[in-house]
Parts: C-alpha cells; structure tokens; sequence
C-alpha cells in the first residue's frame, strides 16, 4: 500500500523531467547536426585546396631529389657514384646507371671473377699445360713463379701469384708455402682490374688459413676494407658482390655492409631486361618485380629503384614541413591499395599516380571543427537538462527524506511498543500472581515462589532499563549530543569492567566465555562508552550463539593497533548480511530478537562509539559457523 502510493508521485516527477529534456535535447540535436553538416563541408573544400598545394609541393620537391642524384653521377668511375648516391639517399633503395639511350653501364650482369692472362704469352700457356694437361702441379707451380718474375704489368703478375698459390695447393704443399704465396700480393701496387685479383688472393688466405690467426685477420681486415671503400679500390659489381658474400660465409661477419642490398636489388633488376636496356618511359612506374618502382630520366642517364614503402616515406618526409590541422596527418597510398582518407588528390603519372592523402590521427576532425559553432546550444541544452534535473533531484531528496524519516518513527514506535510490551506484561502477570493470595498462611507457604517472582521482575526491569538506556545513547548519538570523557585507560582494565557487566546482565553465560589479553596496552577512550561497545558484542555473541554456546574475548596489538576481538560459534551472517550488520533496527534473525529482545541498535551503538575515538570495527563470518566482531583503537604510548 506505501508503495503505490509512492508510485504516483514518483512518475510524474519521473515525467515531469523526461519530457521537457526529450524536447529539448531533440532540437538541440536536429540544429548541432545541420550545423554540423555546413561545417564538414566547409572543411572538406579547406582540406581538398591545402591538398592540392600540398601535392605541388611534393611534386617538386621529388624533382629536386631526383636531379640531385643525378649530379652525383661521374662518368669516369660509376661505381664511386653508385655508391655515393645510395649511401646519401634514405629516399631511394638502389640506382642504375645508364648511357644516353638507356644502356645498362652499372651494374654489370657477369656472375664470376674474371681471370686476367695473357693467352698468347708462351711461358703462361707452358705453365697452364703443365698445370692443366700433364697434372704436374709442382713444376706448374715453378712455371708460374718465372711468370711472375717475367710479368712487368701487376695484374697479370697477381693472376700469376694466385695460379702458383692454386697449384701449390693441388700438389699438397705444406699450408705455410701457399699461405706466404698469398700473402706475396701485398707487394704489389696495383690499380683498376688487378684489384679484383687481390681481394681473390685475400679471399683464398681466409679459406687457407687457420681461423682468428694473425694472417687470417689481416687478411680480414684488408678484404672488408676493400668492399667497403668504392673510392680507392674500385671493382666490378658481380666482383663485388661475390666477395661479400663468400667473405661473411668464412668470417661469420654479417655486419651490415652499406650497398650490398643496393648492388643486389640492381642486379636483380637488370636480370630481368631483355637486351640490358631499360625501355620504360620517364617517371614513376612498376617494375616486373614484385614491390619495386622504377624511376627513370634518359636525360639523367639514372634509374632509381624504391620498394613501395620507399616511395612511401619519401613522399611523407617531402609533407613534414607543411602544416596541418590537429587531428589529421597526410598519408600516400599506391594504386590500387585500400585507402581510408577524408579526401585525397591523384600526384599524377610522374610519380606513378600514386595517392596524397588526409587521414584521421586523433578524434573527429569534423567534430572538433564544430565545436565553437555549436557550444551555444550544447550550454543552453546542457544548461537547461541541468536546471530540470537539479530540481527533480531537490525535489526527490526531499521526497526521500520524509518517506525515511516516517519509515525511522514507524520503525521506532513498532520497535518501542514491542520490546516495552513484553518486560511489562510479564511484570504485570507476576504481580497480579502475587497479588491473588494475601493472607498471612499463604504469604508463608508461598515465600520461596514470591523470591523467584521477584528475581525475575527483577531482570525483567533490568532488561527494561537496558532497552531505554540504548534508545537514549542512540537518541544522543543521532543529535550529536554525546560526549566523551577522553583519558588513557589500560585495555587489561576495559576488559575486566566489560565482562563483569556482561555476567551481570547473562549470569549463565560465565561458564561459555573465555578471555584471552595477549599484551597490556593502552588506550585513549572514554571508559564507559567503550565498556559499554564490548558488552553489546558480547550481548550479541551470546544471544546469537549456537546450542553449546563458546564466546571467546581476545586482545592484541598489531601494528600499532589494538584489536579486541569477540569471536562466537552461533549462527554467522550470509555474505549480503555482513555490511547491513550495523545498520540501525537491522536484525538478522526476527526469531531470535524475539526469544532473547533487543531492537537492532546495539551494534550501530558499537560502531558510532567506535568510529568517534578514531578506530573501525568490522566481522568476519560464515553461515552455521560463527562470527568474529573485530574493534581496532589507536594504540597509546
């Protein structure tokens, strides 16, 4: 009957505030989004015009690296100016250096190192037969050695050396006489194709030699510093890239050397031309290999070669300086590549037709963009749903306070009338007993039965003087009209006090209860207010207690505070009951208020005294085993 009667006022505030807010907030929804509309395309033509300034800005500032590559080139030595464009371009993976009509110069496409002899000299063929046809690798070896001595031009002198080390080898010659043949090509001044020949000498010193020796590491030493250095010790691609190889196979050093993927993309790519001529028109355009550009210029006489991710971050880097909105960020795409731009602008066929575009970063660029032209009716709605739902909650505060408050009178005076009713009807039972029979004969046979009537008034009205002292501590509690009288007291002393008012009020329960005082210590309470929290825990333990009742009272410190613990083997709390313990009127078990009374105050009573000297109670429980009621104070010095 409460309820419906509740229900009412409560929809049509419910109401009240529903309706005009729905209105409102749908106006205000249907302008923020015409609005919004105007103002994202508005920005979309912003965004298409910086766009497209941006697209020129790349355009030429991909002309201009192109054309500095170029300048790079020195016809005289290609493999110095292959090796300066890549090492000073991040923007490009490998080049290709051409003639004017797009003959391939560097990389060459040869696959072995070249072997520098003269065919018609009679002391190389004597020793090339004695080494080839008769197998006699010893006066081969002997043979070769008056080459050496006859040769005045190195190159062939170091192709003599590396044939005298090669049949000294063959005819199982101790290693130390074709390690020091070897190492003979260091005396040799040599230039252009004659290093080709060292670097083999070097290479065959690192298969001869023992590993980590001093003359494997010079021989180390020289060979890398040779495939690095493009400047003093030119060689040809194929050679180049033969050695690096086998060089990181025989030392295990796969430190990144700086053009050997540069070399490797080129050779790949110049594989793949029919007749070594590169026949693509200018610009950007797909190779045959799988994600690999071409960008070529007859003018020039340079292809340069990017993966597409290259071509990528050259055409962000070239973006970096220009500014942008907060929010949105360029990006490139290729074609045919899935793209997810607010809008974007084709860079034409000179760069492959590839994408520039505006992505989103962070938010909603739109959004953001609107946020000034629609402040003013986001506050005014804002501001009027928060008007209407600061009244209703004013108004539903108050609703709530009176429905509380009539719930607390209805809940006291049910609770009052109660527990009054029971000790006073007993009272007037046992008088009127008394009462019927006053002559002298029967006061005199009755005595004994008038002292049990009147022990039991007795504890009746005790009861009764308990139930009025909690109503007025709570009375008191609730105006804030207690006070305490704060001093240092022993714990020792609080518990003594405690259980000697605890056996005075339950005078059976001395044989159940155990104390336990661990360690003396202080502290700063009012004594009585705390006497009287224990006894309420001990008051519940007891009436909440299983058939053979066991309370045990202990007392501890830890940590800087002392815990006295009331701990029961009754019937324990579900795990919803255990935070509504200490409600005011809360009673977990009607059945048992009823047998032992009380009105559900005494442990909101513990947990306000508690609270006020600075310290916390809280339980531990399960269901049919018992409860532990834990109070913790500051511990005093």
């Amino acid at each position: 009957m409460k309820r419906d009667r509740l229900a009412w006022p409560i929809l049509l505030l419910l109401l009240t505030v529903l309706i005009p807010s729905a209105g409102v907030m749908w106006m205000m929804r249907e302008a923020v989004r015409n609005e919004r509309a105007a103002t994202n395309q508005r920005l979309l033509e912003a965004y298409r015009l910086q766009l497209e300034q941006a697209a020129e800005k790349v355009k030429d500032g991909w002309d201009r690296k192109f054309v500095k590559m170029s300048g790079r080139i020195d016809d005289q030595r290609l493999a110095s100016s292959f090796a300066k464009i890549v090492a000073a371009n991040t923007s490009v993976d490998s080049v290709i250096l051409c003639d004017q009509w797009g003959g391939v110069l560097y990389p060459e496409i040869d696959r072995s190192i070249e072997r520098v002899e003269s065919k018609d000299d009679s002391q190389w063929q004597a020793a090339s037969h004695l080494e080839f046809v008769e197998g006699d690798y010893l006066k081969a070896a002997t043979a070769y050695d008056q080459v050496i001595e006859g040769y005045e031009l190195p190159t062939h002198t170091l192709a003599a050396v590396l044939a005298k080390a090669r049949c000294l080898d063959k005819a199982g010659e101790r290693k130390g006489a074709v390690i020091e043949t070897l190492q003979s090509v260091s005396h040799f001044r040599v230039v252009g194709a004659g290093e080709s020949h060292r670097c083999a000498a070097y290479l065959r010193l690192l298969e001869v030699a023992d590993n980590w020796t001093p003359t494997w590491k010079v021989a180390a030493s020289q060979l890398k510093r040779r495939l690095v250095d493009y400047e003093k010790f030119p060689l040809r691609s194929h050679e180049r890239r033969f050695l690096t190889k086998q060089y990181q196979k025989l030392t295990d050093d796969f430190s990144k050397f700086p053009t050997y993927d540069a070399e490797s993309l080129a050779i790949k790519f110049v594989e793949q031309l029919k007749d070594g001529t590169i026949k693509l028109p200018a610009g950007l355009r797909k190779t045959s290999l799988a994600d690999v550009w071409q960008n070529y210029s007859k003018e020039s006489k340079l292809a340069a070669l990017y993966r597409t991710e290259t071509v990528r971050k050259t055409l962000l880097n070239l973006c970096e300086e220009l500014p942008l909105p907060e929010g949105v960020a360029f990006s490139a795409a290729a074609p045919g590549e899935a793209m997810n731009h607010l809008v974007d602008v084709s860079l034409g066929p000179k760069i492959g037709d590839w994408q520039l575009g505006l992505r989103v970063t962070d938010g909603n660029p739109f959004s953001e963009s609107s946020k000034q032209q629609n402040a003013v009716y986001v506050w005014i709605a804002a501001l009027t749903v928060a008007a209407t739902c600061v009244l209703a909650w004013l108004l539903l505060a108050a609703l709530r306070r009176r429905m509380k408050v009539a719930q607390l009178k209805n809940d006291l005076v049910a609770t009052v009338s109660h527990e009054l009713k029971t000790p006073l009807a007993s009272i007037r039972l046992l008088v009127d007993t008394l009462l019927e029979n006053d002559d002298q004969e029967a006061r005199v046979a009755r005595a004994q039965q008038t002292t049990e009537y009147l022990q039991l008034i007795s504890a009746e009205n005790t009861r009764l003087s308990r139930l009025i002292d909690n109503f007025l501590t709570f009375s008191r509690m609730e105006q804030g009209r207690k006070s305490y009288d704060v001093s240092v007291v022993d714990v020792g002393t609080l518990i003594e006090k405690a259980v000697g008012v605890f056996r005075d009020h339950c005078p059976e329960a001395s044989k159940c209860l155990s104390v336990d005082v661990q360690e003396v210590a202080n502290v700063s309470c009012d004594s009585d207010s705390m006497v009287t929290a224990i006894v309420n825990l001990l008051e519940n333990a007891w009436k909440y207690g299983g058939d053979e009742k066991k309370i045990n009272l202990s007392v501890g410190v830890k940590n800087g505070w002392v815990e006295i613990s009331v701990c029961d083997d009754g019937i324990g709390l579900a795990p919803r009951e255990l935070n509504r313990v200490f409600e005011r009127f809360y009673q977990v078990d009607q059945r048992v208020a009823r047998t032992h009374g009380g009105c559900g105050l005494g442990l909101s009573i513990v947990r306000s005294i508690i609270e006020a000297h600075g310290g916390t109670v809280s339980v531990k429980s399960k269901p049919d085993v018992g409860s532990t009621f834990t109070i913790r104070l500051p511990r005093s010095k």
